[in-house]
């Protein structure tokens, strides 16, 4: 406002033309509310005025004169009376030249006061005000205990049903229970001012209050507060009891006036009969007083209290449901409404908007505690007095989220401001499609708002006082300590549940990094760091706030934009940044930042294609990134497709599994069985489906499918693949680019076991036998291809050596070996991708079998002792054979374990020489077997090294 005063007192110079702009003053003269509480911080010796313009004859009146645009500087006031009653001696005010001032009417009737303010920049204004001075009368027969005929009270007459409202209130007994002795220990004529009619001691207040009765006659207060006081007093002082209590005219004024005058001339410009007035002064005047009388006082620190917030909108018919006091009282309480009161003004939300004075409708007077509809159809049906403030505590758009974000509009200013309501039940938001979690609160406080925002506030003397809690509804406020500024919290509620000793808001940790910078946060912390990730990402892009008057959002393209920007404006309009409920802001704040991120359809990435390793090949994985709206969008993704390039002739492709084109491919529940069995046609080329994987909003997917053949020694064999990603119409889709790679077998085989399959001991064609095979069954040799034998004289590592012999047959025959000779074997595995297994353990054989030089046969079979004996590494063991026969010679330890087979096979007639190589053997005896087909012999020989 300023910044517009200064540029409208400039001059300005147009066409030639001098223009001087100006501003004149706007006067105002006010009948002012002084409480208790503001007499005692004041200094002054004066009485509290509940600020009505019908007010008792000689009751002291406080009048303020303001300049409302508070921009001028005010240089003077003057003050005069402009009109009094007939018969009336009041011919000035008490001072001169004052903003504020005082005077006492001193007769019935209307009074009307002038001011007139003169400014250094505008000069002067006036303006004036209209009070009706009266005596005061009492409700009339509506008085507990009072007989019909008794006193002159009027109030009942006309207005019977509010009179009888008010009869169930704590108000029209309050005097009677007190001197009952009742409610307190202590009551004294002081305490008469405010639970009495009319009750001011002055000389010149003489206007048949309380007081002037009590003292015409001659009642005192009893010695004694007991039960039977009051009937006393109604049985002799029938007509002060009709005086006794809080009745009508403490909150309407005196009504000697207001009898049989129609209308209640209330316009600014008449003086009044009787007032109805919503200014927290009319309460004030009794309800704020230190120690024992605060709630006004915390009142005044409260939003409710904030001028500013309902000057502004409070005139506005749209606005004044909840920034007027007459507009809530209007739209909440039926049977305010009928009277025809206005329904909008600047009026604060003071106690007589929330607390019906008339009503014992509940236990607090509250106006209204019905069941809370939603805009979005929503029925809230709990939450006990803190239904009350949800009236206007939620969204105000009509339909709701999902309507007012449907269309573009000129002005996107998201929900409406403060939507605790719709938080705190988890209600009116953009979903997305998505069921989101909500926190307890709403269960856990049965009293909702006021569980919370009214517990019970820090006692005399604590930090916070009267700033949090009660009808402050503050939950943080700041205190000066000596130089500091201290954060204080109304964390009261919150240790009844969460932590005992808990201080702050601070002391609520979140349960992990929400916001992922690195550190577990604070709850309020958490949710700040997500605002501004999401902030990040809507108009102004890159900076963290959010332009609601950015043209982006009045398009038809800008609804994922406005739905977001709803999302994000809702959190912040919620302004417990989570408290109220944690669990809904946060994941409502990771979906909306999902969908700023990959809510707009659009394709992914192949961002690799490897080999799958340790398998058979034909295989490889595919790895892509999150497409655009995989998750929450308008158009989410269900399906990704993975596609391979058929290379060659289209014919080969059976034609029935030819869908006719990429539209067609079918998603959810159906699409997992088509893999590997339909194939459509891109950009000239047939691709068929190899792989599928459901939309989970994943960042990273992967799928191991097939290639149409390895890549081998012989050369490379690039399969092409695609990724697909479908919504669930299936016509909506998109396509990433292509990627190619090669699969490969690296899987070696299963070592083979080798096993003896005897000697060949005829001199003319010696050999030695072997068994080759698997000791078990192992996907491992499905692709085996042959078997590769290896062999030397000596101790050998076959790795770098070629194979004598390979064999796809389970027999090898090795005819190439000599008589007198020991030789070494192994054998592996090769798969038809050149994968070769682990070798065999190697086998020694000696192929030394010779008939004796003598050239005799042997009678017998005989074992020799061998020779040498002890050996090292090797000794020869001879045996006789006396016809041709199937002998074995082997070699054992003395556990019994075999550790070599010398001759296992048919051997002619003659002495024979086999060599026992120990070289791999650990010192010690070991045991020589002969064994022939009529008997078995043994020698027992030893190995030292």
């Amino acid at each position: 406002m300023k910044k517009l005063i200064l540029l409208t007192s400039t001059i300005f110079l147009v066409a030639g033309t001098q223009f001087i702009l100006s501003l004149a003053p706007d006067v105002q003269v006010r009948v002012e509310a002084v409480s208790p509480q503001e007499i005692d911080e004041l200094g002054w010796t004066t009485r509290a005025s509940n600020g009505l313009r019908v007010v008792g004859v000689g009751e002291l009146v406080y009048l303020v004169g303001l300049e409302e645009t508070d921009t001028l500087t005010v240089t003077g006031y003057e003050w005069s009376v402009a009109v009094v009653p007939t018969g009336s001696g009041l011919t000035a005010l008490d001072s001169v030249g004052t903003m504020w001032n005082t005077f006492r009417p001193d007769v019935e009737g209307d009074y009307t006061i002038d001011l007139t303010i003169t400014t250094a920049e505008a000069g002067a204004a006036s303006s004036s005000v209209s009070i009706t001075a009266a005596n005061y009368v009492g409700v009339g027969t509506m008085v507990p205990g009072v007989a019909p005929d008794a006193g002159a009270g009027q109030c009942a007459a006309c207005h019977p049903t509010n009179a009888t409202q008010w009869s169930g209130t704590g108000h029209s007994s309050k005097f009677t229970r007190a001197i009952d002795g009742i409610e307190h220990s202590f009551y004294a004529d002081r305490c008469n001012q405010c639970h009495t009619v009319g009750y001011n001691t002055d000389p010149e207040a003489d206007n048949f209050g309380f007081d002037d009765l009590q003292r015409l006659l001659g009642w005192t207060m009893p010695d004694t507060l007991q039960v039977g006081n009051w009937d006393s007093l109604v049985t002799a002082y029938p007509d002060l009891a009709q005086k006794a209590n809080i009745q009508c005219e403490n909150c309407h004024g005196p009504g000697s006036q207001h009898k049989g005058v129609l209308g209640r001339r209330t316009g600014p410009d008449a003086a009044p009969r009787i007032q109805i007035s919503l200014d927290e002064g009319v309460c004030g005047s009794c309800h704020e007083d230190q120690p024992y009388h605060l709630k006004t006082i915390q009142w005044k620190n409260s939003a409710h209290a904030n001028g500013s917030t309902f000057a502004s909108r409070g005139t506005s018919a749209s606005c004044a449901p909840c920034h007027s006091g007459y507009g809530f009282v209007n739209r909440t309480d039926i049977e305010y409404a009928a009277r025809d009161l206005p329904e909008t003004g600047a009026q604060n939300i003071s106690c007589a908007v929330c607390h019906d004075p008339h009503s014992a409708r509940n236990e607090h007077q509250l106006r209204v505690l019905d069941d809370i509809e939603l805009e979005n159809g929503f029925v809230i049906t709990k939450g006990g007095s803190g239904k009350l403030c949800m009236n206007c505590h939620h969204d105000r758009r009509a339909g709701g989220a999902d309507v007012y974000v449907a269309e573009p509009r000129s002005t996107f200013r998201g929900p409406h401001g403060n939507v605790q309501a719709d938080m705190l039940f988890g209600q009116n938001y953009i979903s997305f499609g998505r069921v989101l979690p909500n926190s307890t609160h709403k269960d856990v406080t049965p009293e909702a708002c006021v569980t919370c925002h009214m517990s019970e506030p820090p006692g005399v003397g604590e930090l916070g006082e009267n700033k949090l809690g009660g009808h402050s509804w503050n939950m943080h406020a700041e205190e000066i300590v000596g130089l500091d500024t201290v954060e204080v919290y109304n964390v009261s509620a919150c240790r009844n549940c969460h932590i005992p000793t808990m201080t702050s808001f601070e002391d609520l940790l979140a349960r992990e990094d929400h916001d992922g910078d690195g550190d577990i946060e604070p709850v309020q912390h958490e949710v700040e760091g997500l605002l501004e990730q999401v902030a990040m990402l809507l108009p102004p892009v890159g900076e963290p706030t959010v332009n609601i008057r950015d043209p982006l959002w009045n398009t038809e393209e800008s609804l994922l934009q406005r739905k977001a920007a709803w999302n994000y404006l809702y959190v912040e309009e919620d302004q417990s940044h989570g408290i109220h409920n944690f669990q809904l802001t946060v994941a409502l704040l990771k979906l909306t930042k999902e969908v700023l991120e990959y809510g707009v359809l659009s394709e992914g990435v192949i961002v690799g294609i490897e080999d799958v390793p340790n398998d058979q090949g034909r295989q490889v994985g595919v790895a892509w990134n999150r497409f655009g709206g995989d998750g929450a969008s308008d158009t989410p993704l269900q399906d990704y497709w993975v596609w391979r390039r058929v290379d060659g002739n289209m014919g080969k492709v059976n034609q029935t599994d030819l869908i006719s084109s990429i539209e067609a491919v079918p998603t959810g529940e159906a699409a997992s069985a088509r893999v590997g069995k339909m194939s459509v046609v891109m950009d000239g080329h047939l691709w068929t489906a190899v792989g599928h994987q459901p939309a989970a909003s994943m960042d990273l997917y992967s799928a191991i499918v097939p290639t149409l053949a390895d890549s081998t020694a012989a050369g490379a064999y690039w399969s092409v693949f695609k990724v697909s990603g479908h919504a669930e119409d299936s016509q909506t889709y998109v396509v990433s680019d292509p990627d190619s790679a090669y699969s490969i077998d690296n899987l070696e085989p299963m070592a083979p076991v080798l096993s003896f399959a005897g000697v060949n001991a005829d001199p003319n064609n010696p050999s030695v036998n072997w068994l080759f095979g698997f000791d078990r069954e192992d996907p491992l040799n499905v692709d085996f291809n042959y078997f590769a034998v290896y062999r030397a004289e000596a101790l050998f590592d076959p790795s770098g050596m070629d194979p004598i012999a390979t064999t796809t047959d389970p027999f090898f025959r090795d005819s190439d070996v000599e008589l007198g000779k020991t030789y070494f074997y192994t054998v592996a595995a090769v798969d038809f991708s050149g994968n070769r297994s682990e070798f065999a353990p190697m086998e020694q054989v000696a192929v030394v079998v010779g008939i004796d030089g003598t050239g005799e046969v042997p009678k017998e079979f005989a074992l020799h002792q061998n020779y040498p004996n002890p050996f090292n590494p090797s000794t020869t063991i001879t045996f006789d054979v006396p016809s041709t026969s199937v002998v074995r010679v082997a070699v054992f330890d003395l556990l019994g374990r075999r550790v070599q087979v010398l001759v296992d096979g048919e051997v002619a007639p003659g002495t024979h020489r086999a060599v026992f190589e120990a070289r791999d053997l650990s010192s010690g005896l070991y045991v020589i077997r002969f064994e022939t087909p009529e008997r078995a012999f043994e020698r027992t020989v030893m190995l030292v090294k």
